[in-house]
């Protein structure tokens, strides 16, 4: 388990950022079409008429492909330092592509949600430039009935279409994943063809020991104890036992 959690945690870190960078430019892109469309086309009357647009939906499915194509080649065809790390993971292929899948499919379903995010922001931001689009708070409910566009992002009360339209996400997150696993086939020859060094052991099974040997140290000679001690000489006094004066 913890070397699936690496091994999609080096996917993360090496294409995450690029998609976040991917919808962030879409959402600018869409907003920016929306504002502009009823400023060209005058005869525009309404929001569903927007974002039908093919102006509108445009960038959605370039960015759509775009992070598709992004995933796919987050290994890059040159050896890299990530590249290398993976390689040195003792994963199985199936485990590979089953990190890549729900990577994939969980990127994907984000891509969705920033879709409907940006209808939700353009709804707003038409009925505060145009008067005339505002359809007070029934305007997304409408625009998803009249907009097929927005339907297939908000089916509301369609189960049907909230069905095919995850179907439609989670095999793109299949044929995403497929791609991912090719091309991390392809980096690991790649690293292979460049010289990385080898993981695995030769011979397989073998002894190993340490060798050990006898050391002679030849500490220098103390100056002295550390806590001298001084020892009494023995000491004898004679000592008479009746004392005599001298007469006279």
């Amino acid at each position: 388990m913890r070397k699936t959690g690496s091994l999609l945690y080096l996917t993360v870190a090496a294409s995450f950022w690029r998609v976040l960078v991917i919808l962030a430019g879409m959402a600018v892109v869409q907003l920016g079409v929306a504002v502009g469309i009823p400023k060209v086309l005058p005869e525009s009357y309404g929001a569903p008429y927007v974002f039908s647009h093919w102006a509108f939906r445009l960038p959605a499915a370039a960015a759509l492909i775009l992070v598709m194509y992004t995933l796919i080649r987050s290994h890059g065809s040159r050896p890299t330092q990530t590249g290398y790390t993976m390689l040195r993971l003792p994963v199985s292929p199936t485990q590979v592509f089953l990190s890549y899948l729900v990577y994939a499919v969980a990127v994907l379903l984000l891509c969705w949600f920033a879709q409907l995010a940006v209808v939700v922001a353009a709804t707003q931001l038409l009925a505060a430039l145009y008067p005339a689009f505002d359809w007070g708070k029934q305007m997304l409910f409408l625009t998803s009935v009249q907009s097929g566009y927005v339907h297939v992002l908000l089916p509301l009360l369609d189960g049907w279409s909230w069905a095919s339209t995850t179907m439609i996400y989670v095999g793109l997150g299949f044929i995403t994943a497929v791609g991912m696993v090719r091309s991390w086939q392809l980096s690991c020859r790649s690293l292979l063809r460049s010289g990385a060094p080898s993981t695995a052991i030769q011979p397989e099974v073998g002894i190993s020991a340490a060798t050990s040997s006898f050391i002679r140290v030849d500490l220098p000679a103390p100056f002295g104890p550390s806590r001298p001690t001084r020892l009494g000489l023995l000491r004898r006094r004679l000592k008479s036992l009746s004392a005599c004066l001298p007469l006279g």
